[in-house]
């Protein structure tokens, strides 16, 4: 089975046998050329795809590049995943779940079929998305915030002449222009995941909840999550995996 993420920056895909990762591979969306990029990455596992599950949050013309090629050299037609009010034991409370990101509601189904107790799963990529699961399989909703790009973008396009490449890791008051935004980047991406455990404690699931960090920008964060977690870089592709073993 192919699995295909496809994100605002980058396409992440992995082939599985079952539930065995066979290979994986990550390339940017903006790539002018990405068949090649599909070539490389999928034509050397035929023989085990018999099926390809995608996520997409991205424009729709990257959607039809990767219909015209699993056609073209797998004769397979993709299946592009929407999410559902119920599926798998697991419910949403959205009140239009069709309105949630098919990558959170994927990634919500990976962490909480793994755990099968409460979990909170914080994804950090062009947004920052937190997502909660009770044990009983009921999502509670969750946050969306600015990623780290997103806060660093924000300051640069309102100042004239501020560049920054990337924040700096401290916990002091900055010294320079890069050190004072950095501080201040953090602090907010800081600040979210303390609502995030105020709204758990309230839940009253605080000390059981299973936190999952996922996405491309997950390392701004690392060190800021208040409790243990579990890296799950690929987390969306494992939903996938889970769902689409669950249809066969």
């Amino acid at each position: 089975m192919l699995v295909i993420d496809v994100g605002n920056t980058n396409i992440k895909s992995a082939v599985w046998d079952g539930y065995r990762l066979i290979d994986c591979s990550s390339f940017s969306t903006l790539n002018g050329d990405i068949e090649n990029d599909f070539e490389s990455c999928w034509l050397t596992h035929t023989s085990l795809i018999r099926k390809v599950l995608v996520s997409n949050v991205a424009a729709s013309q990257v959607c039809d590049r990767i219909k015209q090629f699993c056609k073209t050299y797998l004769d397979i037609t993709p299946e592009f995943v929407v999410p559902q009010k119920a599926w798998m034991g697991m419910s949403t409370r959205y009140q239009h779940p069709g309105t949630l990101g098919v990558d959170r509601w994927l990634a919500s189904l990976a962490a909480w079929t793994l755990s099968r107790g409460s979990v909170c799963v914080v994804d950090v990529g062009t947004a920052l998305t937190v997502d909660v699961v009770v044990a009983n399989g009921e999502h509670v909703g969750g946050l969306i915030a600015p990623g780290p790009d997103m806060l660093k973008a924000s300051l640069v396009l309102g100042t004239a002449g501020l560049e920054i490449d990337k924040f700096s890791a401290i916990d002091r008051f900055g010294i320079n222009t890069v050190e004072a935004i950095s501080l201040g980047c953090r602090s907010a991406l800081k600040g979210v995941l303390r609502e995030v455990e105020q709204q758990l404690d309230m839940l009253g699931i605080s000390e059981t909840t299973s936190w999952y960090l996922t996405g491309g920008a997950a390392d701004t964060v690392r060190g800021l999550i208040p409790n243990k977690h579990i890296d799950s870089p690929r987390l969306v592709l494992e939903g996938l995996v889970a769902l689409g073993l669950h249809v066969d």
